[in-house]
């Protein structure tokens, strides 16, 4: 990715602005660009530095780090807690939901244990989760 941005600043040198240009992409079309691309880089790296500092451990109760099944209206979900990061990774053709620990869900389920059912206030509901598995 550094090395598309490193690309893509130089092209922007050379590249009309909109009053120069007939073209459909001119300097600030690719300065927007080139912010988006250094946007996601630094989620990137926000998440890669999340990652290393969590450290998982076999445990009985949801705590940061933990990685859990959990079943909401039949359906089955895996939740991963980490501090400060809510993304959505893609595993082996499953799907884990990362959420920070600060989250309404996270938070709800902290300290319980797998079989236990939690009710989760979020914005504009109550979801319920019964935790299948904690590891």
């Amino acid at each position: 990715m550094d090395r598309v941005i490193k690309e893509e600043k130089e092209a922007i040198k050379g590249t009309p602005t909109a009053m120069e240009s007939w073209s459909d992409t001119n300097r600030s079309q690719k300065e927007r660009l080139v912010e988006n691309l250094e946007r996601e880089r630094a989620q990137a790296a926000e998440a890669l530095a999340v990652f290393k500092e969590i450290s998982v451990e076999q445990t009985e109760t949801v705590t940061t780090g933990s990685v859990l099944e959990i079943a909401e209206a039949g359906r089955k979900f895996l939740y991963m807690i980490v501090p400060g990061l809510t993304i959505q990774l893609r595993l082996k053709e499953k799907d884990i939901k990362v959420v920070s620990k600060d989250s309404p869900i996270a938070r709800a389920i902290f300290g319980h244990k797998a079989g236990e059912t939690v009710r989760v206030e979020v914005p504009g509901s109550v979801r319920e989760f019964k935790i299948l598995s904690v590891f």
